[in-house]
């Protein structure tokens, strides 16, 4: 049963409910020990579909979802390739009956992406006669990063510029992206047994963020950032990171992504040139690195009519844009290695 779930690495079985998960236990405690919010959004499902082929005209199961952290959710349902419905999901959702009938007789891929705002638990599975749809031959990447990455804000959760990467160029991926995350060498399990072919590493918008005993600091209502001339220890930890990063996974291409650019904040000059000198350091430390990176500031166009209200988050049209800024990167990579 655990083959059904995909862009997952591994799935957990409790009372005959299936739970994957985008992230180790070692993983998600070290997420725990920063802050328990990460490791909140470690558990959600981003990315995550569960996929299988069936003869079934109709299939059903039982889904079960934690608390939702943003408002923005919903289940996609794919039949053969085929974006064919929105579910859209209440967001004081517990368990929701899923029901589908299918477009075309015979046989045909179904594939239900999960929620990527929640942990999501499938049970009740009644699914016919089925197989899963096997994609071990295909290249795995890696999409480490923060909110961005983890796309909880776009409203449908297969529309990911994760998700839409893997579909234009017939990889496998998991989404590691963490709502609110940062540089910290401590959430990559050195004992993780995955071999990508690429990996992408999107940080820098929290990193900036002036943190106290892992506490964000506020200041009348709005968040403090670090100063320009306070910048060599959030550095050092992106080296330590990206060190650590290139020696879990020698054999891929490792893309770095530079501070990207989201929508300035009124009447905030400090976090302005903040962001500037932080994007400055970063790409220096990439060169210096020798990383090929990918730079942040080309991922969408500079307009709000691509992000979300809060002129930060991807919206589905910003995903888009955001996966062909990946897509030429993603191409070389895969070119390079004769994939």
């Amino acid at each position: 049963m655990t083959n059904l779930f995909c862009a997952a690495c591994r799935v957990t079985e409790e009372d005959g409910g299936y739970t994957p998960a985008r992230f180790t236990a070692r993983q998600l405690a070290s997420l725990g020990a920063l802050h328990p919010m990460y490791e909140r959004f470690g558990r959600c499902a981003a990315g995550v579909s569960l996929s299988f082929y069936t003869d079934a005209p109709e299939i059903s199961f039982d889904l079960v979802t934690e608390p939702f952290y943003t408002r923005f959710t919903g289940l996609d349902v794919y039949e053969n390739g085929l974006l064919t419905e929105f579910r859209k999901l209440p967001e004081t959702a517990a368990l929701t009956h899923i029901v589908y009938r299918k477009r075309a007789p015979g046989e045909a891929l179904l594939e239900f992406y999960l929620p990527a705002n929640a942990q999501a638990t499938v049970k009740n599975l009644q699914l016919g006669h089925f197989r899963p749809a096997d994609d071990a031959a295909r290249p795995l990447v890696l999409y480490y990063g923060d909110s961005l990455t983890q796309s909880a804000y776009t409203d449908t959760p297969s529309l990911s510029f994760p998700t839409l990467l893997s579909r234009w160029t017939n990889t496998r991926f998991i989404n590691r992206g963490v709502g609110s995350l940062y540089y910290d060498a401590s959430t990559l399990d050195d004992a993780e047994a995955l071999s990508p072919a690429v990996v992408f590493a999107e940080f820098g918008c929290n990193d900036v963020v002036r943190r106290e005993n892992g506490e964000v600091v506020y200041r009348d209502g709005m968040y403090l950032c670090w100063r320009p001339d306070e910048l060599t220890p959030l550095l050092e930890k992106a080296e330590a990171y990206l060190s650590r990063l290139r020696a879990l996974y020698p054999k891929a291409a490792i893309y770095p992504v530079s501070f990207p650019w989201i929508a300035p904040v009124p009447g905030r000059p400090d976090v302005a040139e903040t962001r500037a000198a932080y994007r400055e350091r970063q790409l220096a430390l990439f060169d210096r690195m020798g990383f090929p990176y990918v730079p942040g500031d080309v991922l969408t166009p500079h307009l709000p009519e691509f992000r979300t209200e809060d002129g930060t988050h991807f919206n589905t049209l910003g995903s888009y844009a955001c996966a062909a800024a990946y897509l030429p990167f993603l191409n070389r990579a895969l070119q390079n290695r004769n994939i």
